[in-house]
């Protein structure tokens, strides 16, 4: 496992006195400013600081790379150059050189790389690899320079640790380099975001002439909670938000029975149709959403994520928790929309067979049998039959992996909605229809239902 810095080179500060742009010493520490480490880049001050192993540098084709591959020969420097690698002036010229070119920005940045191959050579194994980028100037070269900091991903390892500093350089390279982090984190395993650095030079000003590096990662790591936050919302699942809880970087405190909820909530309970526990769940949702954060020791400080999904399920739910029937029609709606197509119709066949099952006060087999040929010259019980059975049939076909055609969803979703409406307009709180449909199942003959 490997500790990975990736760092930008810009084109440094521009010194009056000198008449040149060049990188200008600081005083930098990280945390304890009793400790301080002076140099002109922040990769050398943090290399001294807390380490790394690899070190990836990205510039543009301005910025100052011969100032680099001077300062590699500098007593001060952290990284030496191999022992091999005499100090060349003639290639110190040509890196310099580069800096007059007129136009820079339309400068090819392969071409660029290539002449940047002795400095890598220079700095050894520890130098992953160097990245050239364009300018940023328009959306070609976006898609481009995000297309080049992806390659870092060949260089980086499951397990491996990736930082970043954002000091030097243009401002859009923070913003492709933590493009580029989030999607090598999404695509290898077990790779962690540890460091996100910038240095205040010129907080220096202010600060006894000290530069603090301070650590951005706290607020970058809410990308993580962004795309928790946009699972749940897609799929309403809560795997990714699971998983930051499993690896404890909720960002803020939080009691061990929010997270509990949290890691339940769209995952086991759901999706194994643990009714009880889900309409358990709900209770609390509402009571995290709407009670003072100060009930809970600790809890003052909040998590937009957390907010959000406790706000939506008590928003959704918490006006069906008097009637589990209502709970559980919505329930299969909620199920639709997020395409578990299989958890919507078992849902609604479940609560159905449950709720008959209460009104005449018989087991769920003698019911489920009942319900397959009940007769009644009210007309709602006979339109609560017939689509009870139909998502039946939509069930025992996707019990069986029968694809269903866009047409198929389109009908099923209609029948769930429609049942839905039936129950809550005919029958909650409906004597008259209730009782209809109560007398139909007693007299219906049980009859085995096919199950498959």
């Amino acid at each position: 496992m490997a500790k990975i810095l990736i760092t930008s080179i810009g084109t440094g500060n521009y010194d009056r006195e000198a008449k040149e742009t060049s990188y200008r010493t600081a005083e930098y520490y990280l945390g304890d400013s009793s400790k301080t480490v002076s140099s002109a880049y922040v990769y050398d001050a943090l290399y001294k600081l807390r380490g790394f192993d690899k070190l990836i540098l990205v510039g543009t084709c301005g910025s100052q790379w011969y100032a680099l591959y001077e300062y590699l020969y500098k007593p001060e420097s952290s990284i030496k150059p191999i022992a091999e690698a005499e100090y060349n002036e003639d290639y110190w010229w040509e890196l310099y050189g580069l800096l007059n070119e007129k136009d820079k920005r339309s400068a090819d940045v392969s071409e660029m790389r290539q002449k940047l191959d002795l400095l890598k050579q220079t700095m050894g194994d520890i130098c992953a690899e160097i990245i050239v980028l364009k300018y940023g100037l328009d959306d070609k070269e976006h898609l481009k320079n995000f297309e080049l900091l992806s390659q870092i991903a060949q260089y980086v390892d499951n397990g491996d640790s990736l930082s970043f500093d954002i000091t030097h350089s243009f401002r859009s390279l923070a913003m492709y380099e933590l493009l580029a982090v989030n999607y090598i984190k999404d695509t290898k395993k077990d790779v962690t975001l540890d460091f996100v650095s910038y240095g205040m030079y010129d907080f220096a000003n202010e600060n006894n002439k000290l530069s603090p590096i301070v650590d951005l990662s706290a607020l970058i790591n809410l990308t993580d909670w962004i795309k928790a936050a946009e699972e749940y919302k897609r799929n309403g699942t809560t795997a990714l938000l699971a998983e930051l809880l499993e690896k404890g970087n909720a960002g803020f405190p939080m009691s061990k029975e929010k997270k509990k909820v949290l890691r339940r909530l769209g995952g086991d309970v759901i999706l194994t149709h643990d009714f009880k526990e889900f309409k358990n769940l709900i209770k609390k949702c509402v009571k995290y959403a709407t009670k003072d954060t100060k009930e809970i020791k600790g809890d003052a400080r909040k998590n937009i994520a957390f907010d959000f999904i406790f706000g939506d399920m008590a928003g959704r739910f918490s006006g069906c928790l008097d009637d589990d029937m209502h709970l559980h029609t919505e329930l299969a709606k909620w199920h639709f929309e997020k395409k578990r197509y299989t958890q919507a119709v078992i849902t609604v066949v479940e609560a159905t067979i449950d709720y008959c099952a209460s009104l005449i006060g018989t087991d769920r087999e003698q019911v489920r049998g009942r319900m397959l040929n009940i007769s009644s010259t009210n007309p709602i019980v006979g339109d609560f039959r017939k689509r009870y059975n139909t998502i039946r049939t939509y069930r025992n076909d996707l019990a069986h992996a029968r694809t269903l055609s866009s047409n198929d969803l389109e009908k099923l979703e209609e029948y769930i909605k429609g049942f839905y409406t039936t129950y809550i307009k005919h029958f909650k709180e409906n004597f008259e229809n209730e009782e209809a449909l109560r007398e139909a199942l007693g007299k219906a003959v049980h009859k085995k239902e096919d199950i498959h």
